[in-house]
């Protein structure tokens, strides 16, 4: 038996504020990109010019991440029954792979330097210019953890990573561009461009793990699951047991399915009824999660089971 359809939940996000967020991003990182860039073309410090490289695919990464967070706002059709949620997913991956791109054009750069040994010039523009910058990014961070917090997008969650690995990797900058023009260390320059690669082939392997297992339908955390068991637990009875309990996220939206053991001599109504409270229950534990709920006589093999 196969429950009435539950009435209509509002989206546990905010589309708007998501769209915001990716489009703000877009903005910082043009504006970083050509500052560092151009210092780095002055001065010529290659660590200056990996960051102005990363920023300038931060760019590119981002305005996926607006075009796939309006994509995924879109609510559900005839084609797309569970809605569009996975465009965040598949957002997530782009900017994987955007990030390992750019650890391979920061290693170039870093063994060209090596080969030219090539000293920093103008280390204050440098320093200037990279400490602005970072300080630029860290903002952007922090304001990105509240849209992530707000909105729970994993796009804008993603977009989030990858600038909190230009905050750090804008601190090693620094550092490598002083030891190269105030010490005369010229290779510190490069090995600081060197780490800042492997830096975002660590940042790309997580992004890219984290949207695959929204791609691949991955049970939500064991949290919730606990949470869904215990609420589930509560009605015992009069639910007399369940099972086929599937869990499942889009990156956007939570995912429930679970058929409920009920005693079969209940009226309809009675039966109704407790669907009724145990659907209120558990969008209480999970707010905006889209559930599917099955109804079983107690005691009989679920004939969709059984196929």
């Amino acid at each position: 038996m196969t429950s009435p359809a539950a009435p209509p939940v509002s989206a546990p996000v905010r589309v708007p504020a998501r769209n915001r967020a990716a489009l703000v991003a877009v903005v910082v990182s043009f504006g970083l990109a050509v500052a560092k860039l151009a210092v780095g073309a002055i001065t010529g410090s290659v660590s200056v010019i990996a960051s102005g490289l990363d920023s300038l695919l931060d760019v590119l990464a981002s305005g996926v991440n607006a075009w796939a967070i309006h994509a995924a706002g879109a609510p559900p059709d005839a084609e797309h029954r569970f809605g569009h949620g996975k465009f965040e997913s598949i957002a997530a991956l782009a900017q994987a792979a955007f990030v390992g791109g750019s650890a391979v054009l920061v290693s170039l750069e870093a063994a060209q330097r090596f080969s030219s040994q090539n000293p920093v010039r103008q280390a204050d523009l440098a320093l200037i210019t990279v400490g602005l910058s970072t300080l630029v990014t860290l903002a952007l961070v922090a304001w990105q953890k509240h849209e992530v917090t707000r909105t729970g997008s994993v796009a804008v969650a993603a977009d989030r990573a990858h600038y909190t690995t230009d905050v750090l990797s804008g601190l090693g900058v620094m550092a490598a561009v002083y030891a190269s023009a105030e010490l005369g260390h010229w290779w510190v320059d490069p090995v600081a461009s060197l780490l800042v690669a492997a830096t975002l082939l660590w940042t790309g392997a997580q992004l890219a793990r984290r949207a695959l297992s929204h791609l691949l339908d991955r049970a939500l955390p064991a949290a919730d699951l606990a949470l869904i068991e215990a609420e589930l637990a509560r009605f015992c009875p009069p639910v007399r047991g369940y099972h086929g309990l599937r869990t499942r996220s889009d990156g956007l939206n939570r995912f429930v399915e679970v058929h409920l053991e009920l005693d079969g001599a209940q009226t309809l109504d009675q039966a109704n009824e407790v669907y009724c409270d145990v659907v209120a229950a558990l969008r209480t534990a999970l707010p905006g999660v889209d559930l599917s709920i099955h109804l079983d006589p107690a005691g009989e093999p679920d004939p969709i089971e059984r196929k």
